[in-house]
């Protein structure tokens, strides 16, 4: 089946219909993908905004730690030198118990020792 001249021409100009329509759909979803990668792009400047936040957020408590940290080795200094300080302060008090025991024994030998000089002279 041999095909005319006309037929052959209706049949290239419908192709060529159809290859716009293609065409013309294929510009739409580039306008379409346009606008996505738009929304993408911008998405993505909002996430590194907010991974900017996040690392100065980071830094600083990082400097706040360090702080921490600091104060926290001062307190244990400290807590030895009180330990070290109550230990002393413990024995101290046990060695003046011991003395002021022996100062009791002293004057009580001491007062019978006057009384009985009391007693000698009166």
């Amino acid at each position: 089946m041999k095909m005319t001249q006309e037929e052959f021409q209706k049949t290239i100009l419908k192709e060529l219909k159809g290859l716009r329509e293609d065409i013309g759909d294929l510009k739409d979803g580039q306008k379409q993908l346009t606008i996505r990668v738009g929304a993408l792009e911008k998405g993505q400047r909002e996430l590194t905004s907010k991974v900017d936040t996040l690392e100065k957020g980071q830094k600083e408590l990082t400097k706040k730690v360090d702080i921490m940290d600091k104060k926290i080795d001062v307190i244990y200094d400290e807590t030895a030198y009180l330990t070290e300080f109550r230990e002393k302060a413990t024995k101290d008090i046990k060695n003046n118990k011991a003395d002021n025991e022996v100062l009791k024994e002293m004057v009580i030998k001491h007062e019978i020792e006057i009384k009985a000089l009391e007693r000698k002279i009166g």
